[in-house]
């Protein structure tokens, strides 16, 4: 009896069974087909946004590319003179630049006489520094003074006493003059012939010797004159692109005329002496010594 109604039973649920997937089948194929259809649909999408972006894009390119052709444009309108760059050479020398300015610099080293000594006639260097100003493109004045005043003492300690001692120190002073004359000039150089005038003074006092009976003081002095002129080049460094700064060097013609004198006590004594030579020199140093000089204009 179960037997026969297990049997219908069976029959029953394989029917319903088949009938469930029949009726399910359409259902997962609808459900394929629209995934498939989505899918679909979002490539395209996709593709069409792909399109419009490059489109976008190749549209901006043009756009760019034309304001670049539009900025262009006048630089290629413009005459191949005015493109070119400026030249250096303005036509204005670096002298011409200089005109109407003050330059302070090194004059040189003079020696200034200071008294006689126990061979010859004893000097003492003294360091010039000064100006020049060029009034217009042809003539300038030049103004300078040099100095050498030193001053030394000697202590001695002997147990609670100290004693100090002048030292006698020679000493001198110069004043230079010139009217630097511009004869030829070039883009930065200018040749010059300079009339000059220096005036030198100097001296020396040596103090009586307490160990010598009746010894006096001694006092010495000294003056220089010098009149000539100098010729020479000023180079200016606007080829380095500084031409307020200039170095000159040159040789000169003078007459020196030299006088010394001596005095201690009643005793006096005295020398002059003078030359008519050129720039003379006793080292390869002397050559900085007085020919060259340095200045900065301002």
């Amino acid at each position: 009896m179960f037997k026969l109604l297990d049997a219908p039973k069976t029959a029953l649920a394989l029917i319903l069974a088949a009938t469930t997937l029949v009726v399910a089948l359409p259902a997962f194929a609808d459900d394929d087909d629209g995934e498939a259809q989505s899918s679909s649909e979002r490539k395209k999408k996709s593709k069409r946004r792909s399109a419009e972006d490059s489109q976008d894009s190749e549209e901006k390119s043009e756009e760019t590319v034309e304001v670049k052709s539009e900025a262009k444009a006048p630089e290629e309108r413009r005459a191949p003179e005015e493109r070119r760059a400026p030249e250096e050479n303005t036509g204005e020398t670096d002298h011409d630049q200089m005109v109407g300015h003050i330059a302070i610099g090194f004059y040189g080293l003079s020696d200034v006489p200071v008294g006689l000594g126990t061979a010859d006639v004893e000097f003492v260097s003294a360091p010039a520094i000064g100006a020049r100003y060029w009034i217009n493109h042809r003539f300038g004045i030049d103004a300078a003074i040099g100095m050498n005043l030193p001053s030394a003492t000697f202590e001695t300690i002997n147990g609670a006493t100290t004693t100090t001692t002048d030292i006698p120190v020679p000493h001198g002073t110069l004043i230079h003059l010139g009217v630097p004359i511009a004869v030829t000039t070039t883009k930065h150089a200018t040749f010059l012939v300079t009339p000059e005038l220096n005036l030198g003074f100097g001296g020396s006092t040596v103090p009586a010797d307490p160990m010598v009976m009746d010894d006096t003081e001694t006092s010495n002095s000294g003056s220089l004159l010098q009149l000539g002129a100098r010729g020479g080049a000023e180079i200016h460094f606007g080829f380095m692109g500084i031409p307020n700064l200039s170095l000159e060097g040159g040789i000169g013609l003078y007459l020196n005329r030299i006088s010394v004198s001596t005095e201690k006590g009643d005793t006096s004594a005295s020398l002059a002496q003078t030359a008519f030579a050129t720039t003379t020199f006793n080292s390869p140093w002397d050559f900085f010594k007085s020919t060259v000089a340095a200045r900065y204009y301002f």
